[in-house]
């Protein structure tokens, strides 16, 4: 999991746009939320797994379709097994003894924070952030002003890495950067 901090015209936009075609190029599943619908406009619809959520309730059914599918993914992994015996505990182990494998999934989001707005939002991305990683589920989130109180502690919390390009003030960086 990501978390980007990074000002208007820093190149943000254009390492996630980089980001997402990598995410397409090596067969991966791209899932992409932009409320101001600039980064991933409509036009993207045409390659990700699901249309771009640009609202907050398009957002919040995104996550709803996520946590679905690390659902079937778990009852997937309950059921293969490794030579040991046990079932398998994440997506290389899956792959590896699987007679189908699955496909890496990215969420990538643009201006993060304007979906915090809703206290909906906040729950069920952190459970995506935590929880998704063995299903192989990434979480993206990238934002040019970054507070506290934006992002909570049980959300950046499972954001081992971070990202600042050049931001306008010393909190959004300590924010991102989880250090003064």
């Amino acid at each position: 999991n990501v978390l980007i901090g990074g000002a208007t015209r820093w190149g943000k936009s254009n390492f996630l746009e980089g980001l997402a075609f990598s995410v397409i190029n090596s067969g991966h599943q791209l899932y992409l939320a932009d409320p101001q619908s600039s980064t991933f406009s409509p036009v993207w619809n045409g390659v990700a797994t699901a249309p771009v959520a640009c609202s907050t309730t398009e957002f919040l059914a995104l996550l709803d379709a996520l946590q679905m599918e690390m659902q079937e993914r778990s009852s997937l992994f309950n059921a293969v097994r490794k030579p040991n015996g046990l079932p398998v505990q994440k997506l290389e182990e899956y792959n590896l003894y699987a007679r189908e494998a699955l496909p890496r999934i990215f969420l990538l989001v643009d201006e993060a924070n304007s979906y915090f707005d809703s206290s909906q939002v906040i729950h069920p991305l952190a459970d995506i952030a935590r929880g998704g990683l063995k299903f192989g589920v990434h979480t993206i989130l990238a934002a040019h002003n970054w507070r506290a109180k934006d992002v909570p502690r049980s959300l950046s919390a499972h954001f081992a890495t971070r990202i600042s390009f050049h931001v306008d003030d010393s909190t959004s960086a300590r924010v991102v950067l989880d250090s003064d």
